[in-house]
């Protein structure tokens, strides 16, 4: 697998293969906006479960990333309209909610698939998760503790200083009384 994404990578893309993407996209955005639209979509869970088949078709013939965009577009509602179903802020048939429900969920996963294989590029993996589907990074938090299950106790100030540095380049005598690292 590693071999598969260091080649995909090193190939970068001619001139010619980014025009034939954004020509390929384009006749894509302008086929899932011109999908018939229904007034009565909220109540129709079979208009967007047909709605949500033809815009995976779009994107797997084409290659690009499902969107809760490209499902907004083919319905011809905005995306916050999409989102605000979704969450229940709307009311709308349970048939639809589902529906977009499992759009939703398969536009997640492809976009951290194509993060994960190298599809997309790391970074823009990255982005597409935090700003599109609410991930985000965290402080890592780590607790020493001087008890173990079943052995004897430890000093923390002994483990501090051991885990300052195995891990940080920090100095022993960073280490407070507690045994926490004094930055």
């Amino acid at each position: 697998m590693e071999g598969n994404r260091d080649r995909r990578r090193k190939q970068t893309p001619t001139r010619d293969d980014r025009k034939a993407m954004i020509a390929a996209t384009m006749r894509a955005m302008k086929e899932v906006s011109e999908l018939p639209k229904s007034v009565g979509w909220k109540t129709d869970g079979d208009y967007v479960a047909e709605a949500v088949e033809h815009v995976l078709s779009i994107c797997e013939r084409v290659g690009l990333l499902p969107t809760v965009n490209l499902l907004a577009s083919a319905i011809g509602v905005a995306k916050d309209v999409i989102e605000d179903v979704r969450h229940g802020f709307i009311a709308a048939n349970p048939d639809v909610v589902s529906a977009v429900t499992g759009y939703y969920q398969i536009c997640e996963n492809t976009a951290v698939q194509s993060a994960l294989d190298g599809s997309t590029n790391n970074i823009t993996g990255i982005f597409i998760m935090k700003s599109q589907y609410g991930y985000k990074e965290e402080p890592r938090e780590v607790v020493v503790t001087h008890n173990k299950l079943l052995g004897e106790r430890k000093d923390p100030k002994a483990i501090a200083e051991r885990y300052a540095q195995a891990v940080i380049d920090a100095k022993p005598e960073d280490v407070t009384e507690a045994g926490e690292i004094d930055w």
